[in-house]
């Protein structure tokens, strides 16, 4: 987007804020957990997190819109990085940056004097776009770091599963397993191998969106000549129930529960 240009009396009104940006990030902290409540849970987003990204975005909008520095990304990217690896769905990311730009412009309308306020007024694009190339950072990494661990899980799943599979694990690093493959740690399960119709084509289209639809929990891995997958049955749901369901939908000639 480029450098903004924002007018002189807003320009010296973002440096004076700066000079109190612990404060404003407090605020601006305490207003993003208030509204959006993952941030509030200390097991998604660390104690003291919410404060140190608040007064890093502070930093970057309030300096660039003082004319104190060119636009520098990096500390977006790494926040989108950072919410992706802690599994925050994207959409509580880009509320929490809305709910933060809407305080900061709070902020400045508020420490303004009637003359800056006018300003601010013919400036708001301008504030505006900053959060706006912030949130478009964030977004960019958040996707690509998300796709890459999406693609670790995925190898990590298959290699636990076919461990699995094979047997031989002991009781403890089953249990391990159960956790990586989301599958629950007690109950019965069934292994279930169907015949591919063709090589590396899926035989239960989409197994394990189709099963947890149905409440029941799964893991699947696909080889060129089979679709073999782990389910966990319920009590009313047991072999024959899941063998019958699973052939209504099969492009499977070859279909084995056991």
């Amino acid at each position: 987007m480029g450098n903004v240009a924002p007018s002189r009396s807003a320009q010296s009104l973002s440096a004076a804020l700066l000079e109190d940006v612990d404060a404003l990030a407090a605020g601006m902290a305490a207003r993003v957990r208030d509204q959006e409540s993952a941030y509030d849970d200390p097991g998604m987003v660390a104690p003291g997190e919410v404060e140190r990204v608040c007064r890093e975005n502070l930093e970057l909008v309030l300096g660039e819109l003082a004319g104190l520095h060119a636009p520098d990304p990096s500390a977006a990217r790494d926040v989108g990085r950072r919410r992706a690896e802690q599994g925050l769905p994207i959409e509580v990311v880009l509320h929490a940056f809305r709910v933060g730009t809407r305080y900061l412009w709070e902020v400045l309308v508020d420490r303004a004097d009637a003359e800056t306020r006018s300003d601010l007024l013919v400036s708001a694009a301008d504030i505006w776009a900053v959060s706006d190339r912030l949130a478009l950072d964030v977004t960019t990494s958040y996707r690509a770091a998300a796709d890459a661990k999406a693609r670790v899980d995925r190898q990590v799943r298959e290699a636990v599963l076919d461990s699995l599979l094979l047997g031989g694990a002991d009781q403890g690093p089953m249990w391990d397993s159960a956790q990586l493959l989301r599958l629950p740690q007690e109950g019965r399960f069934v292994v279930v191998a169907a015949e591919c119709p063709s090589p590396g084509q899926e035989a239960v289209p989409s197994a394990e969106a189709w099963l947890r639809e149905r409440g029941l929990a799964s893991a699947w891995r696909l080889s060129a000549g089979l679709q073999e997958g782990v389910v966990a049955l319920r009590s009313r749901f047991d072999e024959r129930a899941l063998a019958g369901a699973i052939a209504a939908v099969a492009r499977a000639a070859g279909l084995l529960v056991e």
